[in-house]
């Protein structure tokens, strides 16, 4: 692909000053961003002005009302999609990218022959100290060797599903595979969400393209989320039971996974009635129904 056209897109809430930086990460880019888009998930500390006044040539889109990650990563997608762009970068609002991080990603797209080319790539994400954020290490495509080895051949790794901090998605696969689901608002929409589109296609992480997290701490479980468990239980559930993104041995690790972690919650969390209380909601809601998958914009009334 000649020059192709790249829109950098991030949903924010409350983050004003991290927003700040993040911006200035993208700016920064030695391969410049064709485009970057501020999703403002009905932020109330000044978000958009500050951006406005910061950056003027950044467009600002504010929502009524916060959607989340789920929302604000599918809402900027399906923006940035409907506007013609090749690729769209999805960045965390309190993540800053390396100045080569978008180049880093470009190039090791263009390393791979012509017809077998990964249409998601993933940059490294590393916390404030260069250690690795383990709730933001993708699933790599391990037991599929003949993937995994292709990708190292060009330096790279194969992936199964990926958060979202720093993907790089080609239209084309968000045309054939859908967008997030904006109902899980957050906690597993991002892997649902790479899992669906990675079940048939090739993506991949970039060790050479870094981004820093600045996430307050490193933690290591969902055991610190409080009230937000919620999510992780019922998201979860949903995955597992209504999303076609996975196969049945893969569901059956996630399976494992959730009742590992719902056991950390309950014995780790400060406040053993709310914890207990927290899970039996989200354990009613994610059997209860399944959510429904975002109606695109001209589909809609």
């Amino acid at each position: 692909m000649s020059d192709p056209r790249v829109c950098a897109v991030i949903p924010t809430y409350n983050r004003r000053d991290l927003l700040l930086e993040t911006v200035a990460g993208l700016v920064a880019q030695d391969r410049p961003c064709d485009r970057i888009m501020v999703l403002d998930n009905a932020s109330d500390d000044g978000t958009g002005e500050a951006v406005r006044t910061a950056h003027p040539d950044i467009e600002v889109i504010r929502n009524e009302h916060n959607t989340g990650s789920a929302g604000g990563f599918s809402g900027a997608a399906e923006w940035a999609v409907e506007r013609g762009y090749d690729w769209v970068w999805l960045i965390d609002n309190d993540s800053i990218p390396a100045p080569d991080a978008l180049s880093e990603l470009l190039k090791a797209y263009e390393r791979f022959p012509e017809a077998e080319r990964p249409l998601l790539l993933a940059s490294k994400v590393v916390w404030t100290d260069g250690s690795i954020l383990p709730l933001n290490v993708p699933i790599f495509k391990r037991k599929e060797l003949g993937s995994f080895y292709f990708a190292a051949e060009h330096a790279t790794l194969s992936l199964r599903a990926a958060p979202y901090a720093g993907l790089l998605v080609h239209r084309a696969l968000i045309e054939r595979c859908g967008l997030p689901i904006e109902e899980y608002f957050l906690w597993n929409d991002d892997i649902e969400w790479t899992g669906r589109l990675l079940r048939d296609h090739l993506g991949v992480l970039v060790p050479t393209s870094v981004l820093l997290h600045k996430t307050p701490g490193n933690p290591t479980t969902t055991a610190h989320l409080g009230p937000r468990f919620f999510y992780e239980v019922r998201n979860k559930l949903w995955m597992i039971r209504g999303s076609d993104a996975f196969r049945p041995m893969e569901k059956t690790r996630f399976a494992i996974t959730l009742v590992v972690d719902v056991g950390r919650h309950l014995v780790h969390g400060r406040r053993p009635v709310q914890a207990i209380g927290v899970v039996a909601q989200g354990l009613v809601a994610g059997l209860h129904r399944a959510p429904h998958p975002r109606v695109p914009a001209s589909e809609r009334g």
